[in-house]
């Protein structure tokens, strides 16, 4: 009687795991249940080319007419909004994701700031230290298919 129980526990307790989105492996990245999203502010921590992977850390901007939101972090409107925004990072939390093989990539053109330049996955990889900033990605069924540098004031 006992090894007919055993069975259906572990199916169910297999079952409650998938739904629960909890890893099978500890510390693994996965994009199965991540939403689609436009426009998410990042800061690129890595860009692994030959893995098709960028890993990156998310932000918030937060813009010196939102009252509402300055209020609730607590911040000075004065002396912490010297251009008209604030960027907060509630938590280093790198994310890596897949990045699509089609993915558009741009970054600031360095002739004028005020613009962007499309570029290859493999020279951003290559040179991301040379386009440190901010970037708005794009994430479509799992994986990021956007990334475009941020233009900051």
């Amino acid at each position: 009687m006992r090894k007919n129980l055993i069975w259906p526990a572990a199916a169910i307790l297999g079952l409650l795991v998938s739904c629960a989105g909890i890893s099978p492996t500890p510390g693994a990245s996965g994009s199965a249940n991540v939403p689609d999203e436009t426009g998410v502010l990042v800061i690129i921590e890595s860009l692994d080319s030959s893995k098709s992977e960028i890993s990156f850390d998310r932000l918030e901007w937060i813009s010196a007419t939102d009252t509402e939101r300055i209020r609730e972090l607590g911040l000075d409107p004065e002396a912490d909004f010297p251009n008209d925004y604030y960027i907060y990072n509630e938590t280093e939390e790198v994310e890596t994701l897949p990045l699509s093989k089609d993915a558009k990539l741009s970054v600031l053109d360095p002739e004028n700031p005020a613009s962007t330049k499309e570029i290859s996955a493999e020279a951003l990889s290559k040179n991301l230290g040379s386009y440190p900033g901010l970037y708005r990605i794009t994430v479509e069924s799992g994986a990021v298919t956007k990334v475009e540098a941020q233009y900051v004031p």
